[in-house]
């Protein structure tokens, strides 16, 4: 999977949201932008697939596979906040756009004491599935909504 997070050429799959109606995507983009907003896009999808793949993990896959998605995810959750300064500095004045990508920050947060102890395995499977997962795609599907303009523009 390692080598999928990092494969921007899977297609766009973007999402329909109110907050799309708010957005102004008059900025336009130079190429360069636009790689960088659609292979964040795809690194967000690609989370996702990871996120349910590690889930399934904890009923069907041994241990050592779970700790392999996980230890991906992490990789990507580094890219991701990697990526930020330039995501930022990019959407300009885009105040919304922004301020989802501070969000980010929030999401790794939550996830630092579950880094610290690992022995804990049932509780940190319980907050990978119930707790985790739904913020991260809250979150993502905002973020894809706020991109969504500058990548169909």
């Amino acid at each position: 999977k390692k080598h999928r997070i990092k494969n921007t050429s899977i297609l766009i799959r973007t999402h329909q949201s109110m907050a799309c109606t708010m957005i102004n995507a008059n900025k336009s983009l130079t190429h360069r932008e636009y790689e960088l907003f659609y292979s964040y896009n795809e690194l967000l999808n690609c989370i996702e697939e990871d996120i349910y793949d590690l889930i399934q993990s904890f009923e069907s896959m041994e241990y050592t596979q779970g700790e392999r998605i996980m230890d991906d995810l992490v990789d990507a959750f580094i890219q991701i906040d990697t990526t930020h300064s330039g995501m930022f500095h990019v959407a300009g004045d885009d105040e919304h756009l922004q301020n989802q990508i501070l969000l980010f920050d929030q999401i790794i947060g939550e996830l630092k004491p579950f880094t610290l102890n690992k022995d804990d395995t049932l509780s940190f499977q319980i907050y990978i599935k119930d707790e985790l997962s739904v913020l991260f795609i809250q979150w993502k599907n905002e973020v894809q909504a706020y991109l969504s303009p500058y990548l169909l523009h």
